[in-house]
């Protein structure tokens, strides 16, 4: 039976229109953000937060729909905003945990989400019942009956999103090496779980696939109008706080970062892993120089080696006028193809007075820390 009567709580008829001023000014600042930098996990935050300012458009609607017809479709439009949502959410955590914008779980969810979407499209036991609110007499549209194929195939696709980002932050909490990532995913399993997880309906509308009661509608209402908001304005804010930060953008395991002449001399190295001893250093800036000068020699190439993929681990390689930029990484992203970009150009910028006229002084090169610290921890 459709909830019918006065709408008790008119404060969360205007919360939608309050709180949707943040979302509007994370989503300018994240896709200004992505068009300057070309991060795609900028512009899946911009898609993140572009869908939550449509669907708190359509819950506007909801309320002050003047006829059946417009109430059931601002309904159905605003719960498939509603799982674009939960799907670009999951699309920023695998870009934040592997840099992977396609997965197996990516394709599950798109299969879920076009099937639910479908579903909706049909309209089928969607009905608008004319109800009194504080604007008068408006159309307010619900399943007739709360558990359907929709509702059902909608909390599988909830659900299984759900999971898989829980999971997803974990593993990334556990293996972040960084504090201020780590602080960054503290933040957003607070933020998911309030502005995605109980307002989707993943946890609360399980408790409504029986017989509605007016107390379950507006502990619904609560979780989308009150608690998404604060969650998504978490998750904003903690992206925001990073945002300058490429290298906290995303996950991802530093092994060396290193700085040697055309020669083969180290000029600088910082060790971030265990597994390498700081002797090793000197025979990985010759080595390093060796393979590069041999390849070289042997392909009859002008050009530099900008990587090397090895089964585990990759090396890039950065060649300026007068040194080589080395890092050594599980894999490389966005984020740290940008950070590595910049630690060279201000490595540049920096010694470029020393490196013309280098004697073979290499103590002034360790003020580099400075700037490895910055964008790499």
């Amino acid at each position: 039976m459709i909830f019918q009567g006065t709408i008790l709580l008119p404060i969360l008829f205007l919360l939608p229109i309050i709180l949707i001023i943040p979302a509007i000014a994370f989503f300018i600042i994240f896709f200004i953000k992505f068009i300057k930098t070309k991060q795609h996990i900028l512009g899946y935050l911009a898609l993140l937060f572009l869908t939550f300012v449509m669907k708190n458009l359509f819950q506007i609607i909801i309320h002050t729909s003047p006829n059946e017809s417009a109430a059931i479709n601002s309904f159905i439009i605003f719960r498939i905003a509603e799982m674009f949502m939960l799907f670009s959410f999951v699309i920023v955590i695998e870009m934040f945990e592997r840099n992977i914008q396609f997965s197996l779980r990516i394709i599950i969810l798109i299969v879920l989400v076009f099937t639910t979407i479908g579903s909706y499209v049909t309209n089928q036991g969607i009905q608008a019942t004319q109800i009194t609110t504080i604007i008068g007499e408006v159309y307010f549209a619900d399943f007739e009956k709360p558990l359907n194929f929709t509702t059902i195939i909608h909390s599988i696709f909830n659900i299984t999103g759900g999971i898989w980002l829980l999971i997803s932050l974990y593993r990334s909490k556990k293996y972040a090496w960084n504090d201020d990532q780590k602080k960054l995913i503290n933040w957003l399993f607070i933020g998911l779980i309030l502005g995605i997880l109980l307002p989707s309906g993943a946890i609360l509308d399980l408790g409504l696939l029986g017989e509605r009661t007016s107390n379950l509608l507006i502990g619904r209402s609560f979780a989308r109008e009150i608690l998404e908001p604060i969650g998504m304005l978490i998750v904003g804010i903690a992206f925001y706080k990073t945002v300058d930060n490429p290298w906290l953008l995303q996950r991802q395991r530093i092994h060396l970062l290193m700085v040697y002449s055309q020669d083969g001399l180290e000029l600088y190295s910082e060790n971030f892993s265990k597994e390498l001893a700081e002797n090793d250093n000197l025979l990985l800036a010759g080595g390093f120089s060796a393979i590069t000068s041999l390849f070289k020699e042997a392909t009859k190439s002008a050009g530099p080696i900008n990587a090397i993929l090895l089964e585990d681990k990759e090396l890039w390689l950065k060649n300026r006028k007068y040194f080589v930029c080395a890092l050594l990484v599980d894999y490389m992203t966005e984020a740290s193809q940008l950070a590595f970009q910049n630690f060279v150009n201000d490595f540049e910028k920096k010694f470029n007075e020393d490196l013309r006229n280098f004697e073979g002084e290499i103590s002034k090169f360790q003020s580099a820390k400075e700037m490895a610290r910055k964008y790499f921890t």
